[in-house]
């Protein structure tokens, strides 16, 4: 009876165990179910509160949950803390990042309290002295009411249970009594459970990250990219709208930006402001030029920056507030100051941040900014900065810039030669030549490039449409025109250019002659030079030839950059001479190889039936040097007959007939036969 009651009372207890342990696994599968829907790292934080919950099943008397995610690649450090508001009953949750597991959040355990380790379990013991310090510690960096809480609640001693997970991330689990054995069991079940949420929240992370930096990339370069279009301060409106867009994109807070241009001599500024109060009506205004004393803002920004400081916030109170709208409305936009007046705003935060010298970005909104919101700005002015102070470069050096663009686009010359991959390339490099030369506003009525051969005074000349130069040369004769031969003695007497100035009949005598050689006239009707009085033609030597433009009057500023432009010129004519020579001897070594497969398929006949074979072998050679044949054949005379044994291929390469013919009979086999 006795061995009965036992077991039943042990088949009861395995019963409740299973019951447990199917308890425990439904819980877990709503956590990992939990785990696979997350779609953003913030979820994450669902799932803290979801297993606080879940916990609260198992008797455990729990303070407070945190669950420490450790990135091992950057060794970053994110905590949550889930708890119990003792006021309103709810389930709270609190999450902070470091830049390192050593920072605030990290707790010495070894320090502060009693520690028990294991391989999965931290076991930590605190009361006295050092409980009083876990609580100012957890009240200092983690406190939402619960630092309070606990330290309203006076406990004697409280005891932290710490589930390792994979790496250093842990779950950890504050209460006011010991736990039991099952319950530590429990909490590395749930570790264990965690490692793949853990992973994911971590993979969710770095992917918004990664998104989060290309979208503040991608609105750092559209701000560089209207930044560097700035030709004059006018176009500072301009700007002043793409940082807005990005303010928008980027999802900043803000009422407007501006950007301002102070004068450090006498702190008077302009300001270039974008509104974006209305989405209708996204107007651009510009003060004229303002005294900082004009309103308590400008002043309070002075006063900041005579102290060395080049970012702050200020804050504006109602009164504050009211001044700031009648300025706006005094110097910047009667409807912006309207718009505003009706928002009733009690409190608006003012930023200000400078991108040159006190040269600032500013913007108001009507909540502070996050560390976040900082970082992002931070960069945005950085780019503006290094944007404005090329700007100031342009006003003042205009010649370094010009040089800067014109080295550039030869550059992109030389970049195009030494991409030639064969000679047909030739135009395409020239057409680039032109383009820069265009692009530098040196953009001729027409042009074109010759070769000349110093044997019969003639020229190789590629001619342009727009800049962009035709496939077909023409062989062009310079010792017929006056003009022509001109340029011709002086490139023989080595001078780096040549103006011909030609008007009235010698300029209609030119025209003609060279319609004579080449379609000209189509391409001066398409540049608006068919009507003109007065083309002075440039001819801009290198050692092959030159560079021919025309313009209705001497273009001498442009000279030395036409002569550096010729200069690179002749570097590519020499790479399509290397290039010319290099393929014929690829070609010579193709034909000599197609000719040695043919000797050695000759040598390898065995009986006169195999000749079809060679004839076939010959048709496929010739194919594959494209010089494709539509049939092939050939003819052997036979001795002391009038007769020929004809064979004859299809296009498919294979003898398909042999047939004999009389070759005194068809005019062109006569012919043939005879020569």
């Amino acid at each position: 009876m006795i061995e009965q009651k036992h077991l039943i009372r042990q088949q009861e207890e395995e019963i409740k165990a299973l019951k447990h342990q199917l308890k425990v696994e439904s819980l877990l599968d709503e956590i990992r179910a939990a785990c696979i829907s997350m779609e953003k790292s913030s979820e994450f934080a669902d799932i803290v509160l979801q297993i606080y919950s879940q916990l609260s099943n198992f008797d455990i008397k729990a303070l407070g949950q945190t669950i420490n995610i450790v990135n091992e690649e950057d060794i970053t450090h994110t905590q949550y803390l889930a708890f119990t508001d003792t006021t309103t009953g709810n389930n709270v949750i609190k999450a902070i990042s470091n830049p390192s597991i050593k920072g605030i959040t990290y707790l010495d355990w070894e320090g502060m309290g009693e520690v028990q380790k294991s391989e999965f379990l931290h076991r930590i013991k605190l009361d006295g002295s050092k409980l009083a310090a876990w609580i100012d510690h957890v009240e200092a960096y983690l406190d939402m009411g619960y630092g309070s809480a606990l330290k309203n609640a006076a406990y004697p001693c409280v005891y932290t249970c710490m589930a390792m997970l994979p790496g250093q991330s842990n779950l950890a689990i504050t209460s006011i009594e010991p736990f039991t054995t099952q319950q530590e069991l429990l909490l590395i079940k749930y570790a264990n459970t965690l490692g793949l949420p853990c992973r994911r929240f971590l993979d969710l992370k770095k992917t918004e990250e990664q998104a989060h930096n290309a979208k503040v990339e991608a609105a750092l370069e559209r701000v560089r990219a209207a930044s560097i279009t700035m030709q004059k301060s006018t176009e500072l409106p301009t700007v002043a709208v793409s940082l807005l867009d990005q303010f928008e994109a980027l999802a900043l807070p803000s009422m407007g930006t501006g950007i301002t241009i102070m004068n450090e001599e006498d702190w008077t500024f302009r300001c270039y402001f974008a509104d974006n109060t209305s989405p209708q009506d996204r107007k651009l205004s510009i003060t004229p030029t303002v005294s900082a004393d004009s309103f308590w803002l400008s002043q309070e920004s002075v006063k900041q920056y005579q102290q060395g400081i080049f970012e702050f916030t200020l804050e504006g109170d109602e009164d504050k507030i009211a001044n700031w709208i009648e300025w706006v409305r005094a110097y910047l936009s009667e409807e912006r100051a309207d718009r505003l007046k009706q928002l009733d705003l009690k409190k608006v935060y003012f930023h200000s941040i400078c991108y040159h010298s006190v040269s600032n970005i500013v913007f108001s909104s009507i909540s502070p900014l996050t560390p976040e919101h900082w970082s992002v700005i931070r960069r945005l002015a950085a780019t503006f900065g290094q944007s404005y102070r090329r700007f100031l470069d342009l006003q003042k050096a205009e010649a370094q810039t010009r040089e800067a663009q014109i080295e550039a686009a030869l550059e992109r010359v030389r970049s195009r030669t030494m991409g030639m991959q064969n000679s047909d390339e030739l135009s395409e490099t020239a057409t680039v030549l032109f383009h820069q030369l265009f692009a530098l506003g040196i953009k001729p009525g027409a042009c074109a490039f010759s070769i000349l051969n110093p044997e019969d005074r003639t020229g190789e000349v590629w001619i342009t449409s727009d800049g962009n130069v035709n496939n077909r040369s023409y062989i062009h004769p310079y010792h017929t025109d006056p003009a022509q031969e001109r340029i011709f003695e002086a490139w023989k007497a080595g001078k780096p250019y040549h103006l011909d100035d030609l008007e009235n009949e010698e300029l209609l005598n030119h025209l003609q002659f060279l319609a004579k050689h080449m379609p000209i006239f189509d391409m001066l009707d398409s540049a608006d030079n068919a009507a003109s009085k007065r083309i002075v033609l440039h001819a801009i030597y290198f050692s092959q030839g030159f560079i021919g433009l025309t313009y209705e009057s001497p273009q001498v500023d442009h000279l030395p950059t036409l002569m550096r432009f010729a200069k690179v010129f002749e570097q590519t004519y020499t790479r399509f001479l290397d290039l010319k020579k290099a393929e014929a001897q690829a070609r010579d070594a193709q034909i000599d190889a197609a000719l040695e497969r043919i000797r050695a398929r000759t040598m390898a006949m065995h009986n006169s039936d195999e000749l079809t074979g060679v004839a076939s072998l010959i048709f496929a050679e010739l194919e594959s040097l494209e010089i494709p044949p539509w049939t092939f054949g050939f003819n052997i005379w036979i001795d002391e007959t009038p007769m020929t044994e004809a064979w004859s291929s299809s296009a498919s390469s294979q003898i398909m007939w042999k047939m004999n013919v009389p070759h005194d009979e068809d005019p062109t086999l006569i012919a043939i036969y005879e020569n």
